[in-house]
This record gives C-alpha cells, structure tokens and sequence, in this order.
C-alpha cells in the first residue's frame, strides 16, 4: 500500500502566541523576590542545560554556519520550480538572508518543536521548509548573539510574521522577577502579544533583599537563545535599518529589482547590545562563548551583499 504523507495541524496565530506566552509563564512563575540563590540556580538547572547545548551545537559547527543558513534557504525552494533566489546581505550588525521559497513555517508545531528545542528536528517530514534543521540554525551562535525571522504567512497578520530570539527578553524578565529594577533597559521592537509584553515588562521593582551569589548570576548567564520567543511588530524605522530592509524584501518596495518579492528573511546579529548591556549592568558574566567578543567573528563576516539565482 503507498504510504501517504501526514498531515500537519498548523497552528493559529493566536495559538501559536498562546503557547509561548505559557511558556514564559510557565519558567517566570518558579521565581520572585524572595527566591534564594540556591533556588534560583535548582530552577535554572534544565535551563542551563539547554543553553549549554546550544553552545555546544553551536561549537560543533563553528565555520559552517553561513553555509547552514544558504543551506536552508536553498532546500525552502520546490525542487519542482525552475529556480529560485537568495539574497545575502552583510551589515555592520549581522547577516540576512532571504529566499524565494516556501514560509519559514513556525505555525507548524513540528518546526517550532525543531526551531526553540534540543533534540527536536522536523527533519523526517520535509526537507522543503527552511525550519526543517533545528540543529543547523542553532550554530548562529557561533557568529551571534541574536536572531530574526521575517517570513510572509497566511496565517500570520497582515501576512507577515516576525519572531525575535533574543536573550535580552527573559534576562529582562528574570531578573525583574526576582525584584531588581529593569525598566531603565529599552528592548528591541514593539511586542505584537499583548500577554507577552506584559511579562517581559512585569516588574517587581527593588524589591529584592537579599544579592545573588556569583553562581547564581552566572547561571542567568547561560539562559538559552532559542526558548522564548518573542513576536514582534513588522513595524521598522531609520534606527532599525536592517529591519526596513528586510520587510522591503518581502514586501518587494527596493529600489533595485529582484524579481517577485522574497518569502523569508532571516537575520543574525553580531552582537546582541541589550543583552550584553543588561548583564554588565547587573554584574552578570557572559557565557564562556560569547566571551569573545566580535574579533573572533571577523573572518566570517567576509561576504558580499548580492542576490544570485540558485538552480535545482
């Protein structure tokens, strides 16, 4: 009998938000201003464990991780279409990379799975979809810090999802948790959830009596990228370049001409200045390898900005 293939329940975009703000619920209500080191470094434990995966995932690829994105946006074109096209820009803050091809698809809880979990791949049901290697885009830590998906969707509004990860949200969330002031630290972008936005803004401000140990601000530290993110408005503006270029992608207003607009842009960030700001700020060490810094990076940085054919 011809085996037939499964068929995937795609989330909703409410759905979709609805199961990462129980996420951050989830991790955010083990803590509060009376918890101790001692509980704050027990209730990291798992956490730690998956950011020191990703690190290690990371690790593992370190070279590669340019040609993992090319990669993914290459097997996102249908291999029954004629061609297609990626689009690789370098910026002063990081890389993007477009593709013409199927939607960076995180409403399917396979990808999603894939994307914000160790151990997880959609790998098995399709090498079309540029989400399909978790473990592949999990190496951008080893050129940056943060990450971006741009990708047009029907079920996203307006037709376009953008999903922050950034480490800056839940160190934010965390540290403001546990009753320390973070409402001096402006975040990237306008939060498009509601119930997310307000916990990564809730706050228990100075109310914190007794210091983290170095330990335990240690284990804040190694928190992982890729757990919680974060939806974001497609809203861009002249602070935010990279971002206007990337909705100009997929919504095809650029000046030169690329054909019909790109479905998905992907973008990695250098450096993650929130997140480095807020950890210096609160006496909080980097994980061993973000200790770098971005000299480190440089070699891997060398590509030119160009739009090139890509044929199957």
């Amino acid at each position: 009998m011809a085996s037939q293939s499964a068929v995937v329940d795609h989330l909703s975009e409410a759905e979709l938000f609805e199961r990462w703000s129980d996420r951050w619920d989830h991790f955010l209500d083990d803590f509060s201003a009376a918890s101790s080191s001692a509980t704050v470094s027990e209730r990291l434990r798992d956490k730690v464990k998956s950011g020191n995966a990703e690190r290690a995932i990371a690790g593992g690829h370190e070279g590669r991780e340019i040609l993992e994105l090319l990669q993914n946006a290459r097997d996102a074109i249908p291999g029954d279409t004629d061609g297609g096209r990626v689009y690789v820009g370098v910026y002063d803050e990081g890389v993007l990379v477009a593709n013409t091809g199927h939607p960076f698809d995180m409403f399917d809880p396979d990808v999603e799975d894939a994307v914000t979990m160790i151990g997880e791949s959609s790998k098995g049901n399709s090498d079309q979809e540029i989400g399909h290697k978790g473990v592949g885009l999990k190496s951008i830590l080893a050129t940056g810090d943060a990450f971006e998906i741009w990708t047009r969707h029907e079920s996203a509004t307006n037709e376009t999802l953008r999903v922050r990860l950034s480490r800056s949200y839940v160190t934010a969330a965390l540290l403001s948790s546990l009753g320390y002031d973070t409402t001096g630290f402006d975040l990237r972008g306008a939060v498009s959830n509601e119930a997310i936005q307000s916990l990564t803004t809730a706050s228990n401000a100075d109310q914190r009596t007794e210091e983290l140990t170095q330990d335990a601000r240690e284990d804040i530290g190694k928190l992982p990228l890729f757990d919680f993110p974060v939806p974001l408005t497609t809203a861009s503006g002249t602070d935010d370049p990279v971002a206007d270029r990337a909705s100009a992608l997929l919504t095809g207003d650029v000046d030169e001409w690329y054909g019909d607009p790109f479905r998905t842009a992907v973008f990695v960030e250098y450096e993650d200045t929130e997140w480095r700001d807020l950890l210096e700020a609160f006496d909080i060490p980097l994980p061993e390898s973000s200790d770098r810094g971005s000299a480190g990076r440089i070699s891997r940085r060398r590509l030119t900005a160009k739009t090139r054919r890509v044929k199957r």
